[in-house]
């Protein structure tokens, strides 16, 4: 009995460490965009929340993207690429499709901007 359940621990001990990953693979970006917001963060998140769901379904372009409102106030996105050829083909797409600008400047407007003058902090995986 007692080796059948230092069997079971000791499987379940490695089973839950070999699951255990950071939030990207080896070489995947992560980029941090950070905007200030002086007019309703609240409501430029959902936009930009939006935008990020329109660019889900219809970009051919893959990334993960989750957006929020910082601490201070400000807003802004963090998105995970396979690769900065991969981002510039996602910028590209987004800087020539209608209704994503569409949406993207309902969330300027949200924070009382005519653009978003955001910074941009990047770190490569390893």
């Amino acid at each position: 009995m007692k080796k059948n359940l230092y069997l079971l621990l000791i499987f379940s001990i490695y089973s839950f460490s070999s699951m255990a990953q950071g939030i990207g693979d080896k070489d995947e970006i992560i980029f941090v965009y950070k905007s200030p917001c002086p007019g309703n963060a609240e409501l430029s998140v959902n936009y930009l929340n939006k935008v990020m769901q329109y660019e889900r379904d219809n970009s051919p372009y893959q990334h993960e993207v989750s957006c929020g409102i910082f601490d201070d106030g400000d807003v802004g996105c963090i998105d995970k690429t396979k690769s900065e050829k991969l981002r510039e083909k996602i910028t590209i797409w987004q800087e020539n499709n209608p209704e994503w600008g569409k949406i993207i400047r309902s969330a300027w407007r949200a924070c009382g901007i005519e653009d978003y003058e955001y910074s941009r902090l990047k770190m490569r995986i390893k």
